[in-house]
């Protein structure tokens, strides 16, 4: 059985008509094949940096910016290691096209 799991990071904060579109087009496409699919929920990182406006005298004149990373995490578990090639491949071209993605397969 391979055991494919693929981190989706980005830092705009996706949609939920998004996951459920990610959803309802994988769940299409895996009703011929055998493979089964879970979606991890999404996670939040988060960091808040604290800017002197002033680089002299005003040191309780601050600016704080926010930095969020999200990652979600989808694992796709089959017999076949074509198929799975073949969801790996299309998630990454048509659903998350601009979002950084990493993939890891592993054989059990």
């Amino acid at each position: 059985m391979y055991v494919a799991t693929i981190t989706i990071n980005t830092h705009l904060k996706p949609s939920v008509l998004k996951t459920l579109n990610t959803k309802q087009r994988v769940n299409l496409m895996l009703r011929k094949t055998k493979t089964n699919i879970i979606f991890c929920p999404e996670t939040l990182k988060s960091k808040i940096f604290t800017v002197l406006r002033s680089p002299h005298v005003h040191k309780k004149s601050r600016e704080q910016f926010a930095y969020k990373l999200y990652k979600k995490k989808i694992i796709l578990k089959s017999i076949n290691l074509v198929e799975i090639l073949f969801l790996i491949n299309y998630i990454k071209t048509t659903i998350y096209s601009t979002d950084l993605l990493t993939t890891s397969i592993k054989h059990y």
